[in-house]
């Protein structure tokens, strides 16, 4: 019964806050729940339990590791790029390594399709049937999702060991379903490509889009940290002792719920007999509340440029970081039935690219298609898994 004095304990660390500051924390409604499942519903409360303590420890390694950049004079540029944009990966990459040290890469792989299929499917549609419509920056259409549609390209021929990515000469039949060490290597080199761009495109004022954005580190209108000079008239921030504080209690509570999500996938899979690759399409849903949570909020506020831009950064992250390091952990072994999978990622890219294409902006009807592709995807995986 670990998992109830831990949300417990992460149920105080936002609540005392959120009390005192009399500020309202749509986490706190969820708690109930979690408490309900964790001790009378096993292991789904085990499952879903520890999904919460990741979304919570992830917000408090950013918010932690953002002060201290601040307070020793650290840029803007390179707290939204490498504290911001890579912390809050945090979630799926705790889940990945873990269930890699494991040896259950398919619960792997299976939590990054399910993540980035639900950040375009149901976040964004939740998000443009909230707002009416969404605007797309000219940026995102010419260069981040292009970024992010060939990231998931590139995966997908690494799997298939297409050349140039192996001396197989791209004969279909001859493939191993495999992502190996060296495919590893390739999608990290695309990482470090990505952010040296990144970082070349904010120095000319072209600010492209940062991977998830929560909504407890102030950002300005272009999605970035408010810079000292912005935050210092409405606060003085948190002392050196706190933030450290907020690092270990993010680092630790990462750890923890990535250790009771995958025990408990595991446990649900071997009691169901289904595949951990569902188990994982459904863990990807649990680690997108955050940026459902990012895209509700700001879509009341009619914000919607941000959130386009937080789903595009957190695919590219998802599928270069995340599986990058999974993959020089242990080698990812896939099944053929993979490629339907993959083939429904690039499908629902496709039609989120064409859909904000169209005059730069989402609609409702083209905002319901996507919610439903998001909601489709989940309710196939769960059949066939």
């Amino acid at each position: 019964m670990l998992l109830a004095p831990a949300l417990l304990a992460f149920f105080l660390i936002e609540g005392i806050p959120a009390f005192r500051n009399r500020k309202r924390n749509l986490t706190l409604l969820f708690y109930p729940l979690f408490f309900f499942l964790a001790v009378f519903i096993k292991p789904a409360g085990f499952l879903t339990g520890g999904i919460l303590i990741l979304i919570i420890a992830s917000d408090k390694l950013v918010q932690g590791g953002s002060a201290l950049a601040k307070r020793a004079g650290v840029s803007p540029l390179f707290i939204g790029i490498f504290i911001i944009g890579l912390g809050t990966s945090t979630p799926e990459l705790f889940i990945n390594v873990i269930s890699a040290v494991k040896g259950d890469t398919g619960l792997a792989m299976g939590n990054i399709l399910g993540s980035n299929i639900s950040n375009m499917g149901i976040v964004i549609g939740t998000a443009g049937l909230i707002a009416g419509h969404m605007k797309a920056d000219s940026a995102l259409l010419k260069k981040e999702i292009p970024i992010m549609l060939a990231a998931s390209i590139l995966l997908l021929l690494l799997v298939l060991d297409f050349a140039p990515f192996s001396p197989s000469s791209g004969n279909l039949k001859s493939t191993t379903m495999i992502l190996s060490l060296k495919d590893g290597l390739i999608l990290l080199l695309g990482l470090s490509l990505y952010l040296l761009y990144t970082v070349n495109s904010m120095k000319k004022s072209e600010l492209p889009v940062l991977a998830d954005i929560p909504t407890t580190v102030d950002v300005n209108k272009d999605g970035l940290p408010k810079s000292s000079q912005e935050t210092s008239s409405s606060s003085s921030g948190p002392s050196v002792g706190g933030s450290i504080l907020k690092i270990v209690i993010g680092i630790a509570g990462l750890y923890v719920g990535g250790e009771f999500i995958i025990s408990s996938a595991l446990s649900i899979a071997d009691t169901l007999g289904a595949g951990t690759m569902t188990l994982g399409i459904i863990v990807g849903l649990g680690t997108s509340l955050p940026e459902l949570a990012t895209g509700i909020n700001c879509a009341l506020k009619k914000e919607t440029d941000l959130v386009v831009g937080n789903v595009v950064g957190s695919n590219i992250f998802n599928v270069l970081l995340i599986l990058g390091v999974t993959s020089m952990i242990r080698p990812v072994y896939l099944s053929p039935t993979i490629l339907i999978h993959f083939g429904i990622m690039i499908g629902i890219t496709l039609l989120f690219y064409i859909s904000l294409g169209s005059n730069r902006r989402l609609n409702r009807i083209e905002a319901l298609l996507l919610l439903l592709s998001g909601i489709g995807y989940l309710g196939f995986s769960m059949i066939t898994g």
